[in-house]
């Protein structure tokens, strides 16, 4: 008698463990759903200039780009020339050193760059979720190499459509 009270019991605790489960797997579905994927317009990537002179160069990061002066500032940051060990260096092809035109009016540019030339950059997804605009950054390291030149990085860039709320970086799901 004894042991069917105890199994009754114990079957009774998992219910009420199940249905807490269940009730906090579906909470954190509904959080889930409410994000909205953003469809990149357009895609870049390349090289870039990172860090200042005599400063380390940075992990990475993200550049929220809303004007075309913030535009300026990023394409200057681009090496007009190809980073190669070729002497003279041919000139870069980089799609942005043409400045192609954004309407800053409906849209914006989100760039995602490392801190090394030997770090590859991918931006997996975007989305909008609770005002900010969230982005899934992937960063993977290419391998080594006895010579790399310092101070640059790779980019890769999306037009978004524009939204006011700020930019935050997201590991990528698995």
């Amino acid at each position: 008698m004894k042991y069917w009270i105890v199994g009754l019991l114990v079957l009774i605790c998992l219910a009420a463990w199940q249905s807490h489960f269940l009730v906090t797997s579906a909470k954190g579905t509904e959080e889930r759903m409410a994000r909205t994927e953003l469809q990149p317009q357009k895609e870049y990537r390349g090289v870039m200039y990172v860090g200042g002179p005599g400063e380390s160069d940075p992990p990475g990061g993200l550049l929220l780009i809303r004007d075309q002066k913030a535009l300026d500032n990023f394409v200057a940051r681009i090496p007009t020339r190809e980073i190669t060990p070729t002497s003279p260096a041919p000139p870069s092809d980089d799609p942005l050193l043409s400045h192609p035109s954004v309407n800053f009016q409906r849209s914006m540019m989100v760039v995602a760059y490392s801190g090394s030339m030997l770090t590859e950059v991918d931006i997996s997804r975007t989305g909008a979720e609770n005002g900010a605009v969230v982005v899934s950054v992937q960063r993977q390291d290419c391998g080594y190499f006895s010579s790399v030149p310092v101070g640059i990085g790779c980019y890769h860039a999306v037009i978004l459509e524009k939204t006011d709320g700020p930019v935050r970086e997201e590991a990528p799901s698995s």
